[in-house]
């Protein structure tokens, strides 16, 4: 399981769900990009506040991360395809914070004889559900938690009336899962 997740208890999981819930995407052109995805994807520029400033410099100070490249806010309403994300690249790591509707989910890890290179991609790299084997899970909670991307996942058990929405940081130069939890395990142990 330590090469699917990690949590990151040292970030204040109440007061960031509090903050995107209650003013950044009140404030933000989430329900109008929702019209045509599933998620609505924020720049740099958009992520310019206090608070989301405030969190990137907790990362990096903290934990030694690099700086947040961009976000993504998913509305889960049913279960998503097996997936990896990213295209050109893969996008290796994801740092997720549930909001809402994320009682009875999860999100499932597999593995498979399959690679990238075995499959055309879409806007990920979609997997049969007869060609990947279960590895793990993350239970549905409002904590923080460092993703590993880069390995088939998805998010099941949705309420198309109870959407999941979650709140996924990016970080510049796309460093592995690997680099970041280490870096997660030196700096929580120092």
């Amino acid at each position: 399981m330590k090469n699917l997740f990690r949590y990151l208890p040292q970030l204040d999981a109440t007061k960031y769900t509090d903050y995107f819930l209650n003013k950044f995407l009140v404030d933000s052109t989430f329900e109008e990009q929702l019209t045509k995805l599933t998620y609505a994807r924020f720049t740099l520029s958009d992520l310019n506040t206090d608070t989301i400033n405030e969190l990137n410099k907790q990362l990096i100070s903290i934990l030694n991360f690099p700086p947040i490249d961009y976000a993504l806010v998913f509305k889960h309403t049913v279960p998503q395809s097996i997936h990896i994300d990213g295209i050109n690249p893969v996008r290796y790591a994801s740092l997720n914070l549930p909001l809402i509707g994320y009682e009875n989910t999860k999100m499932v890890f597999y593995t498979s004889k399959l690679t990238v290179n075995d499959i055309i991609p879409i806007d990920a790299f979609y997997f049969p559900q007869n060609k990947v084997e279960y590895c793990g899970e993350l239970p549905g909670r409002n904590e923080w938690a460092l993703i590993n991307t880069s390995i088939p996942h998805q998010v099941v058990n949705c309420d198309f009336n109870n959407p999941r929405i979650t709140i996924c940081f990016r970080f510049r130069n796309n460093p592995s899962f690997e680099n970041l939890a280490n870096l997660i395990d030196h700096n929580t142990k120092c």
